[in-house]
């Protein structure tokens, strides 16, 4: 999954590096996240997911 993700849209990055970023922003979760956290695990997944896809670029119409 992970893969077919990475490969779709952005050849000028190395596929390697993505998928660690991707991976590493994921897996560091067990350091800050708490049950009481402010955010749920749906909004967390939704943020993660739109900031590797997307990035930090505002949305179009924003």
């Amino acid at each position: 999954m992970v893969l077919s993700i990475l490969t779709r849209g952005r050849d000028d990055l190395p596929l390697d590096v993505s998928a660690m970023a991707l991976l590493g922003m994921i897996n560091w979760m067990y350091r800050w996240y708490r049950p009481t956290f402010h955010s749920g695990p749906e909004e967390i997944a939704r943020t993660f997911a739109e900031l590797f896809l997307n990035g930090y670029t505002p949305p179009s119409g924003a």
